[in-house]
């Protein structure tokens, strides 16, 4: 897992704190950023895979989302969450921050961000933005990176699809 952030935002502090029922070694990665004066919290995290990650992996979707209504300014999550749709409906936190998908009238042409590349099925969402704090509009949501690579063989460049949000406070 890993957190860019651009050079012109200042990084005022990183963390990260492991997953404690983790199997697979997870943890949620931060940088509280300064963003015009105001302390930016950015989050990533690849929670919990597989089925039988079930349990954990919503456990640690409610620490993530936590995370987010805690701080004080504004907050952004994005990362493989792996989730399926009834363990997001089950975790109570979720109603206190905004999904991207979600704020920009769920499009069906941008919700699959795992098109399952052995082709069974038709893919999942597994990949998410969450926003915390007030006064965040979410402008658009595109997704990112179906096109083969040349160099690569035409291989895409990841089994995911990359999630671009364009948020605006």
């Amino acid at each position: 897992v890993a957190l860019m952030v651009r050079e012109t935002l200042p990084v005022r502090q990183t963390w990260t704190r492991p997953f404690p029922g983790s199997c697979m070694g997870r943890a949620l990665l931060a940088a509280h950023v300064d963003w015009a004066g105001r302390d930016l919290l950015l989050c990533t995290a690849h929670l919990e895979s597989l089925a039988s990650g079930r349990a954990e992996r919503q456990h640690q979707l409610g620490e993530v989302l936590r995370t987010l209504v805690a701080h004080p300014g504004p907050a952004v999550f994005a990362g493989d969450t792996n989730l399926r749709e009834q363990e997001r409906a089950a975790a109570p936190e979720v109603a206190l921050v905004r999904d991207a998908w979600e704020a920009v009238g769920r499009p069906g042409d941008r919700r699959v961000t795992w098109p399952n590349p052995r082709g069974r099925g038709p893919g999942m969402r597994l990949d998410r933005v969450y926003v915390g704090g007030c006064g965040w509009t979410v402008r658009a949501f595109r997704l990112l990176g179906e096109a083969p690579i040349a160099e690569a063989w035409g291989a895409p460049p990841s089994d995911h699809l990359a999630i671009e949000v364009d948020l605006q406070v």
